[in-house]
């Protein structure tokens, strides 16, 4: 009797140790907010959105957090405790009317940094919202934050050579868009240092 009481206090004791440890480095949490474009995004010039973030959750442990009305994109840099030199951007999904920034950005963010790797949730625009050729605003967005992590990619600590994309829903069109879609004719100017550095990825990751 006492050896299994005391062996359910060790597994109780292992379990919260666990958890408070799991909790502790999912609570690192985001590092750092990149304004994609140093100015008005291309096509968004005139266009200015006061952006909404609604919370869907019933539990105030959990985050479930739905975004829209973007005008200033951004990617948002999610650093592992021990990076790995992998690093992979996100896009959320959303049907291209919101993005479920929580379920589809930051819960796969921090299980990503819990493997080593080095996460960026890109904030793209919406093709509804205004910005003129709509439909190529995700797109200029998507291209811009993967050319400007695999140029400042030692400031990151990651190789760009192991830089990949992963997409949701609407961002898995995104994603795939970007990847093996695009023709010379869409290769959109980035306007910045990272001008000439690629944006295909050498690895895509797309979920329904």
């Amino acid at each position: 009797m006492k050896t299994s009481f005391f062996s359910s206090v060790y597994y109780f004791g292992l379990s919260v140790f666990l958890i408070l440890f799991l909790v502790t480095v999912n609570l690192k949490g985001q590092d750092e907010e990149v304004l994609l474009w140093p100015h008005n995004a291309p096509g968004s010039e005139n266009v200015h959105l006061k952006e909404i973030v609604t919370e869907r959750s019933g539990d105030p442990g959990i985050q479930n957090r739905i975004v829209k009305n973007i005008s200033s994109p951004e990617i948002q840099v999610f650093n592992p405790a021990n990076p790995n030199g992998t690093a992979v951007l996100i896009c959320p999904g959303g049907i291209y009317i919101y993005q479920a920034f929580d379920k589809e950005g930051t819960d796969i963010a921090r299980w990503l940094n819990n493997l080593g790797i080095t996460a960026f949730i890109l904030r793209y625009r919406l093709p509804s919202e205004g910005h003129e050729q709509g439909k190529l605003a995700p797109v200029r967005d998507a291209q811009r934050a993967m050319r400007l992590i695999r140029s400042d990619a030692e400031k990151w600590d990651v190789d760009p050579d192991k830089t990949g994309i992963m997409g949701f829903s609407a961002g898995g069109h995104l994603a795939a868009s970007l990847s093996f879609f695009l023709s010379s004719s869409h290769k959109l100017a980035c306007f910045c240092s990272a001008q000439w550095t690629t944006f295909t990825p050498p690895l895509t990751a797309l979920t329904a």
